[in-house]
């Protein structure tokens, strides 16, 4: 994961980089209006840390004097190459307080990687931000764009006819290969080198299909040469050259590199309109490396920040880089002033989720949204949420999410969940088990940035009015909707009893995570119990059960048993909390009864179906896992459609794990009522409460 690029090493490649589009742009004005950056911690400009808040110093000390996310002291490689281009530093798009995308956007992060991960960020330091995905993030920047030209007032966006006149750079696979070469040496770079090379092809195709036209591709650096790899890659001492480099490692990655640069050949021959770049920054680093004097320095393959001394000055169970950071970052009388909430910051799951997911990973697809925003929103409904109409009903706007970096407005609060969130740090990668790695700690790090933001915005800048006030903090309602994910993730595979044994565990770091809001200001919490998931489509078809577990409501006894014995723990340690804070009002908000009353008298709230989704396909719960709503997939040798019901209004499930707009108005108004609060909080009489539409 480390980045090698800073100081005049980053001028060096930079000045490679622009001989190239010199060379390469002869015969075309070089005129770049933009400039999009894809891959890793070598060119990310915050992205990684504004995902992921941990990064302290001295990290920036020598041009910023600030931590600012780039694995450096300084400026790095995408840094240098804006500036000779005349633009000015590429904005994250993670990044989204202060952001300015008028010249392009920067969606490299550290630990990313061209392949898929199959592992998780938190155990072994690999971004869930890979190459595909950072694909991804473009296309829906590109849409974005679109969308937002058509109105005014919006000043921080580029003109929709941007993407062709713009510089691409692709500086990514030193992961990939790193991590090969950790566990199967040089031949483990070898291993996977064509699949690399034809992913990254594939990328740049794809961006070309969007309108993108000058490719930057640069090669690998000489990673035998790198003080982190030097200590930590197999090695005998006869495989040292006189530089003090691994010559095996550095062998394999030129390898690698003459196959990189003939697909890039290839390429350009296929995209015939294109420039496509191959820059060779090797060279360059290696010669820093072998002589560093030469070009004004003094040490080559002796860290800078690190500890250990020794020739290298690195000892990695001390290493200063985000993975060890990323691991770490791990009844009394209510208060009845009057209600004035200036804001709302929700901490979730996809039940509280209204958008974030999918402005990191975008994929949502119709049918969702298709009652109320008549298109996606990302949100895991066919519209409003319960925290939608609980922002109504406080009489404040929707809350944006945290990770939209386009169109946000934060003045009222912000949301960090997002869809498939854990309290419990995930152990598992997003591509494998679907756990999001935004788990409760992360969002609690997010909303800490985010408030050091807010103090630094206003303390520093005029013109900012997509931001609160800095005393907002303690005028704000805090929700928790979470804990759904770590309950049912691994009910299939350790039953109820294994989920039992770690439920004290997410109680404990819920009430941990409500302590250090209080300590941030945070004093009116109100925490969401979990739903009878004994009542829904998906588990009633997944999870394994008898037929004498079923009640009379067609519900499963067991799986609803278990939650409430949860729910009895969380209920009684957020009364242990609420004597541990003083002038703090700590609400349980039993959302349970609600959802379980919705499930067996659906016809008492004015709908139909109970257990039966409205979007998906097969059998009694309309469920199949295979194919999940709005996809299409081959079952059994055909092509089966999950499309949604035309009347989503008379169901209380969506798609079989979340609820339908017209549930979640159901529990937004028992929630305003107040009725469903211990201890009790007059919610109504206190606060302003607006009617739900």
């Amino acid at each position: 994961m480390a980045s090698f690029c800073f100081g005049k090493s980053c001028i060096m490649v930079c000045y490679v980089v622009l001989m190239a589009i010199l060379v390469d742009g002869a015969n075309a004005k070089c005129a770049f209006e933009a400039m999009f950056a894809f891959g890793d911690s070598n060119s990310d400009t915050g992205g990684f840390f504004a995902a992921f808040p941990s990064q302290p110093p001295p990290y920036g000390m020598t041009y910023f004097n600030k931590p600012t996310g780039r694995a450096s002291d300084g400026r790095n490689f995408v840094d240098f190459l804006a500036q000779s281009l005349g633009l000015p530093f590429i904005s994250p798009y993670l990044q989204s307080i202060g952001s300015d995308f008028r010249h392009g956007a920067n969606f490299a992060t550290a630990g990313s990687t061209v392949l898929q991960p199959q592992t998780s960020l938190f155990v072994n330091g690999v971004s869930p931000f890979y190459l595909q995905v950072q694909v991804n993030q473009l296309r829906q920047f590109k849409a974005k764009v679109e969308e937002y030209s058509q109105y005014q007032g919006q000043t921080n966006l580029p003109p929709p006819d941007v993407f062709g006149k713009a510089l691409y750079t692709i500086y990514i696979g030193q992961n990939d290969i790193t991590g090969y070469a950790g566990s199967g040496g040089p031949g483990g770079i070898k291993q996977v080198q064509s699949q690399l090379v034809s992913q990254t092809i594939s990328a740049i195709k794809e961006l070309y299909s969007m309108g993108a036209r000058s490719f930057v591709v640069l090669n690998i650096g000489p990673v035998g040469c790198y003080p982190s790899f030097l200590v930590q890659f197999p090695h005998q001492s006869s495989d040292f050259d006189a530089s003090g480099c691994l010559a095996s490692y550095n062998n394999a990655v030129n390898e690698y590199n003459y196959a990189l640069k003939s697909s890039v050949e290839q390429a350009r021959q296929e995209l015939k309109d294109a420039n496509l770049m191959y820059v060779d920054t090797y060279s360059v680093i290696l010669e820093l490396f072998q002589k560093p004097t030469d070009h004004g320095l003094q040490h080559g393959t002796t860290a800078c920040c690190g500890y250990g001394g020794g020739p290298y000055n690195f000892n990695p169970q001390l290493l200063v880089v985000f993975a060890v950071l990323i691991s770490i970052v791990a009844m009394s009388p209510i208060t009845e002033a009057k209600c004035d909430f200036r804001a709302i910051f929700n901490f979730g799951d996809s039940n509280s989720d209204t958008g974030g997911f999918w402005s990191a990973f975008p994929a949502a697809n119709p049918p969702n949204g298709m009652t109320y925003f008549k298109k996606p929103a990302g949100r895991a409904s066919d519209g409003r949420l319960v925290i939608d109409f609980l922002a109504q009903g406080l009489g404040l706007p929707f809350l944006s999410p945290y990770l939209q970096s386009i169109g946000s407005d934060y003045r009222h609060g912000a949301n960090f969940a997002t869809l498939a969130s854990t309290v419990r740090v995930p152990q598992t990668s997003l591509f494998v088990t679907g756990v999001s790695p935004f788990s409760l700690s992360i969002q609690l790090n997010q909303m800490k940035h985010f408030k050091a933001q807010v103090d630094q915005f206003h303390s520093n800048y005029s013109g900012i009015n997509n931001l609160p006030s800095p005393d907002v903090f303690g005028k704000s309602l805090y929700t928790f909707y979470i804990g759904q994910n770590d309950f049912t993730g691994n009910l299939p595979y350790i039953g109820i009893n294994g989920v039992k044994k770690y439920l004290p565990e997410v109680v404990t770091l819920i009430t941990n995570t409500i302590k250090e809001i209080y300590a941030l200001g945070g004093r009116t919490f109100f925490v969401m119990n979990l739903a009878p998931i004994g009542c829904y489509p998906a588990f009633l078809v997944e999870l394994t059960h008898t037929a004498s577990d079923i009640d009379k409501f067609g519900c499963m006894i067991s799986y609803n048993n278990a939650v409430v014995e949860y729910n009895s723990l969380l209920k009684e340690a957020l009364r242990k909390t609420r004597g541990e804070i003083d002038g703090a009002n700590v609400i349980y908000v039993d959302t349970h009864s609600v959802l379980l009353d919705l499930f067996q008298h659906p016809s008492s709230h004015g709908l139909k179906y109970g257990t039966k989704a409205c979007c998906g396909i097969g059998g009694a719960y309309n469920f199949n896992p295979k194919v999940f709503c709005g996809n299409t997939n081959p079952v059994n040798g055909q092509n089966l459609t999950a499309g949604a019901c035309t009347d989503p209004y008379n169901y209380v499930s969506w798609d079989g794990i979340h609820a339908t707009e017209a549930a979640n108005k159901v529990v937004a108004r028992a929630i305003l009522n107040g009725s469903h609060f211990d201890p009790p909080f007059a919610l109504r009489s206190l606060c302003d409460v607006q009617p739900i539409g």
